[in-house]
């Protein structure tokens, strides 16, 4: 099981801030939220090479969290689903 790359990695890599950014940024609503799974099938189609595992996470989630570069926040059950994720990236 592959350990979780430092945080100071991960806000170095400026390619994967403008990816996250931008899947984000394409699945968000008028308030800023996409979902989670929105944004895992835009990552899909921006880079279809794209894999948490290569920066050291199972889950899109987890490697949300862990992302310091372009301060991305995560909210549960938005939607009324308690097994629902939302992002948005902070102002």
């Amino acid at each position: 099981k592959a350990g979780k790359q430092p945080t100071r990695k991960l806000k170095a890599d400026r390619k994967l801030d403008a990816l996250l950014r931008e899947a984000v940024d394409a699945a968000s609503d008028d308030e800023g939220w996409a979902s989670l799974s929105a944004v895992g099938s835009n990552l899909s189609r921006l880079a279809s090479d794209f894999d948490t595992r290569s920066y050291g996470f199972a889950k899109l989630k987890d490697l949300i969290a862990a992302h310091p570069g372009y301060g991305l926040e995560l909210r549960k059950g938005a939607d009324g689903r308690a097994n629902s994720v939302f992002v948005r990236g902070r102002d």
